[in-house]
């Protein structure tokens, strides 16, 4: 008893195999599926009073949000212009500080040559 197969026969045993390896894969991937689904339905039946609150609440949580939002913006807006205030005040201070400095610079140096004549002039007695 001879069998013979052919190239065709062949092409078509692989291709039967794929499609049953598919199905089986499709299967398992269904039911897994199957299972997620239930899991979520009775999940939703089990919380059904807490996520109809929500809901309802969830415009009014919406708007608090939007007017916490604007009350930090404007928030924000004040200590920028605080900044602001802050910045060109320190500046003033230290440039008023700076000239402050020349001044007594000039004075101590006054107060040392004073200081230096009177002994200069003590010395000479």
């Amino acid at each position: 008893m001879t069998i013979t197969l052919s190239l065709a026969d062949i092409g078509y045993f692989i291709i039967f195999a794929l499609i049953v390896a598919v199905c089986v894969y499709s299967v398992i991937i269904l039911y897994r599926l199957n299972q997620v689904l239930k899991d979520t339905q009775s999940f939703l039946n089990k919380h059904r009073d807490n996520l109809d609150r929500t809901m309802e609440n969830l415009p009014e949580i919406l708007d608090n949000v939007n007017e916490a939002s604007e009350i930090v913006l404007h928030g924000v807006d004040k200590a920028e212009v605080a900044i602001d205030s802050i910045s060109t005040s320190i500046t003033e201070t230290a440039a008023s500080f700076r000239q402050g400095a020349t001044g007594v610079a000039g004075y101590v140096q006054i107060v040392t040559e004073i200081v230096d004549l009177i002994r200069s002039l003590i010395r000479k007695r």
